[in-house]
């Protein structure tokens, strides 16, 4: 069977895997629970033939002197798991607990795991867990509606030429950008990025807390809001996307007391609709790096980032590790957090079933804070937060959340405000924090020692977490009891300093 090339991106992520293979960073999926029977056999030769087409799902990554190669191997039933449970609930934990278990590199063996699972003879749940590698979080989607196009035909007896399997396959876009990086347009995107980045990013998280663990805080906005945000997109020429990149850019601008703001976005990478066919990793992740003057009003700031936004969008083939390479940037990431919109049709079916259908997340993502709007049928707009306890505390996180909200629902107030006159509002134990996230210098008052210093802070946040070691935490009052006994431990022996 015949070797294959990488592309450059999928190059990146295996290398980066190999460096940390304990983490499963790189899983990416969900799960579909279908309201209604599917029979496993059609389900599994659906799987089959969509393997046939889009190959890059049977990809089995091997080794040679340190660099990688693919060999593309056929989809078989065995390859897609069934099995019975008792309820959606216990599926679906099931399924998330084994999303956070990273695959195997060493194993040399496909790298996605799809199971069927029968709670009853009308309700099933599908769950799919793919390595970055050979997919990404649209490729699950269009993987779903294809297979239950293919299950449709196969139920009529269609012939072969009904399937609908899209025009284009990953290894023809392999292709393309070994072609394009021999091009002109390589060349100008190069420029274009070097010119943006002739001095490097000032980002507001360098250095993590002793806090670890990731968390989620989510908020909707009202019916009334998302119509007021509806009315504003039409009348302004502008789009939801471009409200929320400017209302979080003014939010951590406020908070950190920062002019230049450094933003991550994930764009599909897919420019035809032949493009938007593909099964496979083509998402990625392009840095926004803007300035912030007071002197502008709120609109007229998201009418330049729309301006700025045409221009990058023109060079989004130029790869952010290709940036950082051209620069001779020394970290991983040109931005302090990520910022997504996306778009959910509660429409959805399968077998003619109606199917709720959800992306998971594998809590395991570097990056200190990804920020989600979603778009429910054009009827609900959902914020979620994927926040890196490691980088922001929860408490910060909550007034991130607030501050957002406000923004949103307050639009026709600050829409035409300056940006100095937009007030954001944080407590006095946030801004202490805010201070130490991005602060190497802390003064302290010279008349009091740190012992004086440690008691106050016991008697203002005693429930507060103070330490971590390993798997013990203490907060403030259970360490200040603990150091009261030491003491006196040591005074009782005589020994005083």
């Amino acid at each position: 069977m015949k070797k294959k090339a990488l592309s450059s991106f999928q190059k990146y992520i295996w290398f980066d895997q190999k460096l940390t293979p304990e983490s499963p960073k790189f899983n990416v999926g969900g799960y579909s629970v279908i309201k209604g029977f599917v029979e496993y056999e059609l389900f599994s030769k659906a799987l089959t033939i969509f393997g046939e087409k889009h190959k890059i799902l049977g990809s089995i990554f091997k080794e040679n002197e340190g660099e990688p190669w693919v060999l593309y191997q056929p989809i078989e039933a065995k390859d897609i798991g069934y099995f019975e449970m008792k309820d959606v609930e216990t599926a679906l934990d099931l399924i998330r607990k084994d999303f956070k278990v990273p695959f195997d590199m060493e194993l040399e063996e496909k790298l996605f795991k799809i199971d069927l699972i029968k709670i009853t003879s009308d309700c099933f749940v599908v769950g799919g867990k793919f390595h970055h590698l050979i997919s990404d979080g649209f490729s699950f989607q269009l993987m779903f509606n294809t297979v239950d196009s293919i299950c449709l035909s196969l139920l009529k007896e269609e012939d072969d030429a009904s399937y609908n399997l899209g025009r284009k396959t990953f290894e023809v876009h392999v292709e393309e950008e070994l072609t394009y990086y021999d091009s002109s347009v390589f060349q100008s995107d190069k420029e274009f990025w070097m010119k943006k980045y002739e001095s490097y990013p000032s980002l507001i998280y360098t250095k993590t807390l002793l806090e670890k663990g990731f968390y989620h805080r989510e908020f909707s906005l009202s019916d009334d809001v998302y119509k007021r945000l509806e009315e504003y997109t039409k009348e302004r020429k502008v789009s939801t996307f471009h409200i929320l990149l400017a209302a979080c850019a003014v939010v951590f601008s406020k908070f950190y007391d920062k002019e230049e703001i450094n933003l991550g976005m994930p764009l599909l990478n897919r420019f035809s609709r032949a493009d938007k066919e593909i099964f496979g990793p083509l998402v990625r992740l392009l840095p926004f790096r803007v300035e912030l003057n007071d002197d502008e009003s709120f609109f007229e700031l998201i009418k330049r980032f729309k301006t700025e936004l045409f221009g990058v969008f023109r060079h989004q083939k130029f790869q952010q590790a290709e940036i950082v390479k051209a620069i001779s940037y020394k970290g991983k990431r040109l931005y302090d957090f990520r910022i997504s919109y996306e778009s959910f049709d509660y429409n959805t079916t399968f077998f003619n079933h109606s199917v709720d259908l959800a992306a998971l997340s594998n809590n395991a993502e570097e990056d200190p804070l990804s920020i989600h709007l979603f778009n429910f049928n054009n009827e609900e707009l959902l914020f979620r937060l994927d926040v890196n306890g490691a980088f922001i505390p929860p408490h910060l996180a909550e007034e991130i959340v607030r501050s957002l909200e406000s923004v949103f629902t307050n639009l026709s107030d600050v829409w035409d405000q300056k940006l100095e006159e937009i007030k954001i509002t944080t407590s006095s134990q946030d801004e202490k924090m805010l201070s130490f996230s991005h602060q190497t210098n802390v003064g302290y008052p010279k008349d009091k020692t740190v012992v004086d210093l440690f008691e106050a802070q016991v008697k203002e946040t005693p429930e507060a977490t103070a330490v971590i070691y390993e798997d013990t935490k203490l907060n403030y009052q259970e360490l200040n009891e603990r150091s009261n006994q030491l003491a006196r431990y040591l005074q009782e022996r005589g020994i005083e300093k």
